[in-house]
């Protein structure tokens, strides 16, 4: 009867066969209807549809079969738990945990390997850094043993997330970059795989502009964007937002960056996606503060920061600095360095290294707002920042730390020493002239060329 269209009946046939005593058809439709609600963005009705089925396995004698059920109905809850718990929730581990314990006991490589991909998401959104980059390089090298490209995206799109994390801007990109030439731009693929793919072509984007192109970064990211409108799944539109967004950020467009923050606020506040909710919140306190609306800023850029804490991630440095950013914003300058200088032993206990450059540059800001008399702190923190950025490659964030120098060198005295160094860096870029950092440092520069100061050092 539903032979051609079964797809069209699979909420009718786990319905039937839950009156029924037979258990494994009743599980094998509850599964089948969960995991279509989970294509279809219906977390709700599809973690309803597992856990169902899910008691009925205790119905069946503990054997092979039930395993594997077993570890399907675990795969489907992770699945949801992702979404609408978190990336860290405690329930998204305990499913992950049962998963990975049934397929070692089977010995079930590739359930092991997918596994291993989840923990090792888990372990990055603690910080737990070394684990999950472990992890990573595993599987990896499982993948790439299988030359399955569904299992290369996977592998691809954690070690993005994890060396973005490490600050390692350049590896971050390689692998972003290898997971989306596994499958065509036009290729459907399953929910899962598409959240993968989502998060290649978000680091793939970012890593660019932090990279010294924010122009090409922020025509990838318009790209992603344009592309996920075309999905029926909402992940890839929720990444692409977010990460639009940010990239105006970074372009210092307020407004703009405002707009896509609010349309991934409606968006994940629709959907239920916990995670992404609080992203949205810091980008649009972050987008407030940069439009001079610095108490309503700090009031959403805190409450982004708890509801991400909330969900059991440790908060990384790229949410901690929007919140230094906003208390700059806001004059603010103790309750900035509070949360700067915790921002930093998380930095120094985790290895979370992504917004390292801009959390010095920051600090040695907020010294000078304390005490501007008080500058050799101020100026230690800005050559860290600088040293930092210079290991990571990070352009835009090198950029900005030596301008906040090159100003307190000029107010010294040290013009010409502060002119060399904002020159160096300036004449490495060949776009974004248009972007509000690389005007400003081209009138910087004007400025310092055109006032020399006598008996000046040198």
């Amino acid at each position: 009867m539903f032979a051609k269209q079964l797809d069209d009946h699979l909420d009718d046939l786990a319905r039937h066969f839950s009156r029924s005593d037979n258990v494994v058809k009743a599980v094998e439709y509850l599964c089948l209807a969960g995991h279509q609600a989970i294509q279809r963005s219906a977390f709700s009705l599809a973690a309803s549809y597992f856990e169902d089925a899910l008691a009925r396995l205790k119905n069946l004698p503990a054997d092979t079969e039930r395993s594997r059920m077993e570890i399907a109905i675990h795969t489907g809850l992770a699945d949801v738990a992702i979404v609408t718990s978190g990336y860290a929730a405690a329930d998204y581990e305990s499913h992950l945990t049962s998963r990975h314990e049934l397929a070692e006991r089977l010995g079930d490589a590739t359930q092991v390997f997918y596994s291993l991909v989840g923990i090792s998401v888990l372990s990055a959104f603690r910080l737990e850094l070394s684990k999950a980059r472990e992890i990573g390089m595993k599987v990896l090298a499982l993948a790439d043993r299988t030359l399955d490209p569904a299992m290369q995206l996977e592998a691809h799109g954690s070690l993005a997330n994890i060396l973005w994390l490490l600050g390692d801007f350049v590896g971050s990109r390689e692998h972003s970059e290898k997971g989306i030439s596994l499958f065509a731009r036009s290729q459907r693929l399953p929910s899962g795989k598409e959240h993968m793919r989502a998060a290649c072509l978000f680091y793939e984007s970012l890593c660019t502009a932090a990279l010294g192109f924010p122009d090409e970064g922020l025509r990838r990211s318009l790209d992603f964007l344009s592309w996920s409108r075309e999905r029926t799944n909402p992940l890839p539109l929720v990444f692409a937002l977010n990460c639009v967004a940010t990239v105006f950020l970074w372009r210092r467009e307020g407004n703009k960056a405002l707009e896509h923050a609010d349309a991934l606020l409606a968006l994940t506040a629709e959907h239920g996606f916990r995670n992404w909710h609080s992203f949205a919140q810091i980008a649009h306190g972050q987008a407030l503060a940069l439009l001079g609306k610095t108490d309503e800023a700090v009031a959403d850029l805190k409450s982004g920061l708890a509801a991400f804490e909330s969900t059991g991630a440790a908060v990384p440095g790229w949410a901690y600095s929007a919140l230094v950013f906003g208390c700059l914003a806001a004059n603010q300058p103790a309750e900035g360095l509070r949360v700067a200088a915790k921002a930093l032993q998380v930095s120094d206990q985790t290895g979370d290294a992504e917004a390292k450059p801009e959390l010095h540059r920051l600090r040695g800001e907020l010294l000078l707002g304390c005490d501007c008399t008080d500058t050799a702190e101020a100026e230690t923190s800005f050559r860290t920042a600088i040293d930092t950025a210079r290991e990571q490659h990070a352009r835009l964030s090198e950029l900005r730390t030596t301008m906040s120098l090159s100003r307190l060198l000029a107010k010294q005295g040290r013009r010409n020493e502060a002119r060399l160094m904002l020159a160096d860096i300036y004449n490495w870029f060949t776009e974004g002239f248009d972007t509000a950092d690389l005007k400003d440092a081209k009138a910087l520069l004007e400025e310092l060329q055109a006032r020399p100061v006598l008996g000046e050092q040198r």
